[in-house]
């Protein structure tokens, strides 16, 4: 058995795939658990113009997260003798993230100098966080995805983004969902993005 990360490594091909011919999208398909916890929903102003990290590392305010993301991401390609204590794990370490941790776990899913497995298991436990992870997967999904659709880098940032739209869709309430979505598909420039958007918006229709 794998780790639950496979929902943002094979999962997240498969999800990529999918977005590219007809969508089938379930939310068993999803992020894996995410707990549903929304008091408050914050309305920060959006930057499709926000710049990716490229070039030297981004220094961090929390190192020692940086370096437990780190360790985590090697694991996930790793046969999983105990999938269940593993994301028991995650959802214990996504429990105790602070304001400053998700603020950085933003600047290490935007740096495109970590590895693409430290990337997604960001968004993956920004997934499972509290609603605090809400700026954070907000801020994610609406940035500019870099570059052109024929870079080597553009499907793994189109699925950092859908994991991080799909991540709100499953934390708000549905009014709410469907509102987000309808801004989304309004300012994302590119053709799959808006494709997953749409589906998202039909199936809350």
């Amino acid at each position: 058995m794998r780790t639950p990360a496979l929902a943002f490594l094979g999962v997240g091909f498969i999800l990529y795939w999918l977005l590219v011919g007809d969508p089938a999208i379930d939310k068993t398909l999803s992020l894996g658990p995410v707990i549903p916890s929304l008091v408050r929903v914050p309305n920060p102003p959006y930057d499709l113009e926000e710049p990716t990290h490229t070039g030297t590392a981004v220094q961090t305010e929390t190192p020692h997260l940086q370096q437990w993301l780190k360790l985590e991401a090697a694991r996930v390609v790793q046969v999983d003798p105990d999938p269940a204590r593993t994301l028991l794990r995650m959802r214990s370490k996504a429990a105790q993230l602070t304001r400053k941790d998700l603020r950085n776990l933003k600047l290490m899913v935007m740096n495109r100098t970590l590895s693409t497995d430290e990337r997604f298991l960001a968004v993956y436990m920004a997934g499972l966080a509290g609603g605090e992870a809400l700026d954070l997967l907000r801020d994610v999904s609406f940035s500019r995805i870099p570059g052109l659709p024929s870079d080597r880098q553009h499907s793994d940032e189109v699925i950092l983004r859908t994991q991080a739209i799909e991540a709100l869709v499953q934390k708000l309430p549905l009014a709410e969902a469907r509102t987000l979505l309808r801004e989304l598909l309004s300012r994302t420039s590119d053709p799959i993005i808006a494709k997953h958007v749409q589906y998202w918006l039909n199936r809350l229709s």
